[in-house]
Order: C-alpha cells, then sequence, then structure tokens
C-alpha cells in the first residue's frame, strides 16, 4: 500500500463512490473495471485524481459514517473498502457485505466519539 498511486488522492467530497454514499446516506458501490460511457456511472472525478486511481483497482464499496447517537444527522466521514478483484469475485454488491461494512462503520463511529 505504500507505494500504491492512489496513497494521497484527494477527491471532491460528492465525487467518486463515496460522494454516491455521501449523496444518498446509504450504501454504494462501483464497478471500477467498466469504461465510462453515455448514461452510465460518473463518477466526478477530475482528471488529476483520475491519473491518481490505480490501474489495478477494479471494486469499490462505500459506506457512510453517521452519528449512532443521531443517525440523522451530520455524515461523520465515509468508509470505503476497494479491491482488485471484480465486483463479481469481490462481491462488493452483495448486501451482506455492505452490513458488514455499516458494522465497521459504527465502530468508526464510536472511535471518532471517543477522539472528541
Amino acid at each position: 500500500m505504500e507505494r500504491d498511486s492512489d496513497l494521497d488522492i484527494e477527491i471532491d467530497a460528492m465525487a467518486g463512490v463515496s460522494g454516491q454514499a455521501a449523496l444518498n446516506r446509504r450504501p454504494a458501490f462501483g464497478d471500477i473495471s467498466l469504461p465510462l460511457q453515455p448514461g452510465g456511472p460518473d463518477w466526478g472525478l477530475r482528471e488529476a485524481e483520475k491519473s491518481k486511481v490505480r490501474q489495478t483497482l477494479k471494486s469499490i464499496l462505500s459506506v457512510p459514517v453517521f452519528d449512532r447517537a443521531d443517525p440523522e444527522g451530520p455524515l461523520l466521514a465515509t468508509l470505503q473498502v476497494d479491491s482488485d478483484l471484480s465486483l463479481a469475485d469481490s462481491g462488493l454488491d452483495q448486501e451482506e457485505k455492505w452490513r458488514m461494512a455499516e458494522r465497521f462503520a459504527d465502530v468508526v463511529s464510536l472511535l471518532l466519539e471517543a477522539g472528541r
């Protein structure tokens, strides 16, 4: 990971799969191996960001992180799981994987709360 080209990537808050999770306030996944095409997903990445995405990346799952005491409140963060496996092989599009990631997001929420 220390040599990943996307180690220092900065994506706009509402761009990428993370942006979809933030906008919709629910888990989102993306098949990064699909070429962009009319009517397809537009991840909203700037060219500088696109150039940093590692070539082997194929799928991403992003879940929102909320304050567990105020789940309707503001978004605290998003938690990403990315894979060099295809979406079908990684299973990141399966609800059981979303639910597991949401449990990890709850832990992140608790850690953020403990650090205040």
